[in-house]
């Protein structure tokens, strides 16, 4: 539990540089990279050994090898897991700083507790555990089942597959268990990750066919929780000097479920940024909800005027700006906008006079998500 945790620790480092701006960029940063990960596990076993040693308990080869090998484990499965959402990772630093995303699963998935849970409850061996566990696998299933994300039809499956997975784990061997519920997660994270990219490419063929000449840079992608039904996505795309971002719900069995009758991550109806309706006909599979635009030479303008600006860019993959009423500008990244006029923790306000800035220190060298927006030619 420590070995897979401690990446997080970075929010230490980030909540004392910079403010929010500090949180977004040190956050899943360093401590995030594959050559950070080893170095984190050797100090979570280090830990181990040291407690051991003041309590006087003696393990064994088998003992020390097996607290090393977990404690090593941790870290590249807390990396693994953080790279298949939509916020992103930038694994291979300092060799290469650019973001990397999975747009595989939500990044609070109750699939996966469902899928794990069962074998933790078996495997427990006090009741303090077994009761701690059936509480999680509770909240797992009850957020399928209560938060409305989650069609009826995919309930349903979620509870008979927890009552299954229950079942199966008390008849068979603890190896046998351990077999079958990393098989069970491999099939869940491989489903989610098959879809995904058939979604990508359908989203793809679909903006190309009804928004003709624009150039798709990127798709920000997102299932809801649990439902690989329904999926939530933002295109990043340039025409003749202008950027899209346009905002979607994308169906992949429209037949049982519609992309107008999926659930919709974002709540209210404000909105910091200027969004418009997205032109374009209604598919049963892909419902355009909302669209911003802007000059690209504004977002250029912003990275060479602002070091604020700039800084922020180093993690904003589908960047908005507005002006407000009292002059400032607030810059952020539309995957984390969540319908609110709040700020919210992945935008910064800009100064109104660019000498009032003060610019942040220690900046990390990521490579910005739209460099490809700051480099097109004008």
């Amino acid at each position: 539990v420590a070995g897979n945790n401690v990446p997080d620790l970075d929010f230490l480092l980030a909540s004392k540089l910079n403010g929010p701006l500090g949180y977004i960029l040190q956050h899943r940063g360093y401590t995030h990279t594959l050559l950070l990960a080893p170095l984190q596990g050797l100090l979570i076993a280090a830990l181990a050994w040291l407690w051991a040693w003041r309590k006087k308990i003696a393990f064994s080869k088998s003992d020390r090898n097996w607290i090393l090998g977990l404690a090593l484990l941790g870290p590249f499965l807390h990396l693994a897991f953080d790279g298949l959402n939509s916020y992103g990772v930038h694994p291979l630093w300092p060799f290469n700083n650019r973001w990397m995303y999975g747009d595989t699963i939500f990044i609070v998935e109750p699939a996966i507790w469902v899928t794990l849970l069962p074998l933790l409850i078996i495997e427990s061996v006090s009741r303090g555990g077994k009761l701690f566990f059936s509480v999680l696998l509770a909240v797992g299933v009850g957020a399928c089942v209560f938060t409305g994300f989650v069609p009826w039809q995919l309930t349903l499956i979620v509870v008979a597959l927890t009552g299954w997975l229950l079942g199966l784990m008390t008849k068979i061997k603890p190896a046998a268990r351990s077999i079958a519920t990393l098989l069970s997660l491999l099939l869940l994270l491989g489903s989610f990750a098959v879809v995904s990219a058939r979604v990508r490419h359908s989203i793809t063929e679909q903006v190309l066919k009804e928004f003709p000449g624009t150039r798709v840079l990127d798709i920000a992608l997102t299932p809801l929780p649990a439902n690989p039904l329904c999926w939530s996505f933002w295109t990043v795309e340039s025409l003749k000097g202008w950027y899209f971002a346009r905002h979607g719900t994308y169906a992949t069995l429209p037949t049982i479920l519609g992309a107008a009758e999926c659930p919709e991550i974002r709540t209210g109806t404000k909105h910091k940024f200027p969004l418009v309706p997205v032109p374009g006909p209604l598919r049963p599979e892909l419902l355009w909800i909302e669209q911003y635009q802007a000059q690209i030479a504004g977002l250029k303008q912003l990275n060479q005027q602002s070091c604020l600006a700039a800084g922020f860019l180093r993690f904003g993959r589908v960047p908005a700006w507005v002006v407000t009423k009292e002059g400032r500008m607030i810059l952020g990244d539309l995957r984390f906008d969540r319908g609110s006029t709040r700020r919210g923790f992945a935008s910064v306000v800009l100064p109104v006079r660019n000498s009032d800035e003060v610019c942040p220190t220690r900046i990390p060298e990521w490579t910005e998500p739209r460099r490809d927006l700051l480099t097109e030619p004008n």
